[in-house]
């Protein structure tokens, strides 16, 4: 697991820059029709999902991976 975080955090600020990068570029017309705090929720939840969720699903899998080896 603690292989895994380093890597899951790499992940989630290349997630951020991404998603900053395209709302910088996003024509004026998407920001009259979007609220801001709608754009700070995706940010929010989808930086969430990467923190919490990507470094337990990789850990599961890890596990499972060597539990087939075990079968083996």
């Amino acid at each position: 697991f603690t292989l895994i975080v380093p890597h899951a955090a790499v992940a989630s600020v290349q997630l951020h820059i991404g998603m900053l990068k395209k709302i910088a570029r996003a024509p004026t017309s998407f920001f009259d029709l979007t609220p801001v705090g709608r754009v700070l929720n995706r940010f929010a939840k989808e930086l969430s999902m990467v923190d919490l969720l990507l470094p337990m699903q990789l850990s599961q899998f890890v596990n499972a991976i060597f539990s087939l080896f075990g079968i083996f």
